[in-house]
């Protein structure tokens, strides 16, 4: 996997909209210096949007909340888990979900404090349904779109799949996976992928969608075992696909 290196993104003056130090002392904080606050409480990361660069949302840990190192890595780490995500939907051609893109952004001198250099995580807006609509919309869930979602079900780990955290999208009607701290191509057993696989199922569909969404199973899980048999013919005693873990 290829993780892109953390700059700028472009449309925006860094220095233009992170001036003052004090800005993520707290929602209020943040709003007070222009932002419109998408989310804000004391103890998680705060959402905001600014009127100059509406194309993007800013995530950040209040100031009291922050532990310097545990909040880059976790930036980091939501980073990775778009670019794994992306990869693997680019890799299988699929146009019913989608991933925005994210970066992780060293702010201005002023925001330095000791070896804290301070960051912003930055996001492609996306205009999605709001929670209720979009587990909704799961209930009806189309055969393609099903189709695409289960083979990330089954692919792709640390999914926390629910309706709020990869809802649908106003704009084109696609799955937004908006959560990517621990997403990560699966290296799991049978068994894993088939519990997390159904866990997620249940959690949205109906039972008319998931029954189609056992039958999916059932050919990914044939899928799966034909790659096992060829890796251990022609590789026996390797990790399986290391590389590509969703080939087909």
């Amino acid at each position: 996997m290829t993780i892109p290196p953390a700059h700028q993104p472009p449309g925006f003056e860094l220095e233009r909209l992170f001036d003052d130090p004090k800005m993520f002392a707290s929602g209020h904080a943040w709003r007070q210096a222009g932002f419109e606050i998408l989310r804000a409480r004391d103890d998680e990361i705060m959402v905001g949007r600014h009127p100059s660069c509406p194309q993007y949302v800013f995530k950040r840990f209040p100031d009291e909340a922050r532990l310097y190192l545990i909040e880059l890595t976790r930036y980091k780490r939501r980073v990775e888990g778009a670019c794994a995500l992306r990869e693997f939907i680019e890799a299988q051609g699929f146009q019913h979900v989608t991933v925005p893109q994210k970066w992780v952004v060293q702010l201005p001198p002023q925001f330095k404090a000791g070896r804290d250099l301070g960051h912003v995580l930055v996001a492609d807006y996306v205009h999605f349904h709001p929670k209720d609509e979009s587990a909704r919309r799961y209930l009806d869930i189309d055969d393609d779109t099903l189709t695409e979602l289960a083979s990330i079900w089954f692919n792709l780990k640390e999914l926390d799949f629910f309706a709020f955290n990869a809802p649908f999208t106003i704009d084109d009607d696609k799955i937004a996976f908006i959560d990517t701290e621990r997403i990560a191509p699966s290296d799991h057993d049978l068994e894993h992928r088939v519990k997390a696989y159904m866990r997620s199922a249940r959690r949205v569909l109906s039972d008319k969608r998931l029954r189609h969404a056992e039958r999916l199973l059932a050919g990914l899980i044939a899928r799966y075992a034909e790659r096992v048999t060829y890796c251990e013919r022609v590789c026996p005693g390797s990790p399986l696909f290391p590389d590509t873990p969703w080939a087909s």
